[in-house]
């Protein structure tokens, strides 16, 4: 009997550094771009550039930000209302995203923790009221942040939207637009229909996909007036 459980305690022990690794590993097998495999990088490429301008936006550490969406419960766009609503309320971003797993929608989340939403605007509060308000209102978020930021001019983001272009797409057709001062549907234009892939617009405008804090950094502080 003793030797029964000195096998399963064993065996445990050497479990148990694997299933850490496995859950905390959110990691990409491809970070740089490769001429011979031109679109390997750009599932990291669109994700770090979500993460990045998270980061530089509300001010916190990139690597916080990824710990977080390590969990399940906290998909890109919970995180970016999360940020987005925690920013107008006394209420921490980790708070509302507890809030929002705890409740079928954002409505009854921000209900529950008394936010008066009047105060976001219609637009918000119409967003709020829709079938896929996790996609949504994480659109509209993007867009607000974008465009406060003066990283895109509304006509631009608008013909974005109208090509399907999701939230990470955006991001990133935006800041190679701001960088290249070309046309941002350009970008998502020839990588969804043209065969080129995010990864060689990226280095041809010259920006460092491994180090997409500071690039965004830069690139927010010479942000010119969009019209």
């Amino acid at each position: 009997m003793l030797k029964k459980w000195h096998l399963i305690l064993c065996a445990a022990i050497f479990l148990v550094p694997t299933l850490s690794w496995s859950m905390a590993c959110h990691c990409y097998s491809q970070k740089n771009y490769d001429p011979n495999n031109p679109t390997s990088a750009d599932p990291y490429l669109l994700a770090t550039s979500q993460n990045s301008l998270v980061a530089n936006v509300y001010n916190i550490a990139k690597k916080k930000i990824v710990i977080a969406k390590q969990k399940s419960s906290t998909t890109s766009e919970r995180l970016w209302v999360a940020h987005w609503v925690a920013e107008r309320t006394v209420f921490t971003p980790g708070k509302l995203l507890k809030a929002r797993y705890r409740n079928n929608s954002w409505q009854e989340a921000l209900a529950t923790l008394q936010i008066d939403t009047q105060s976001f605007g219609s637009d918000f509060l119409q967003t709020l009221e829709t079938l896929d308000v996790d996609t949504n209102l994480s659109q509209f978020v993007v867009d607000d942040v974008l465009l406060s930021n003066q990283i895109i001019a509304e006509k631009q983001l608008t013909v974005l939207r109208q090509m399907g272009s999701n939230d990470a797409e955006t991001i990133l057709s935006s800041l190679l637009a701001l960088k290249t001062n070309q046309p941002a549907s350009e970008f998502y234009n020839s990588v969804k229909f043209g065969g080129a892939s995010w990864g060689s617009h990226l280095m041809s405008a010259q920006i460092d996909g491994t180090q997409m804090v500071e690039e965004i950094k830069g690139m927010l502080a010479h942000a010119p007036q969009q019209i």
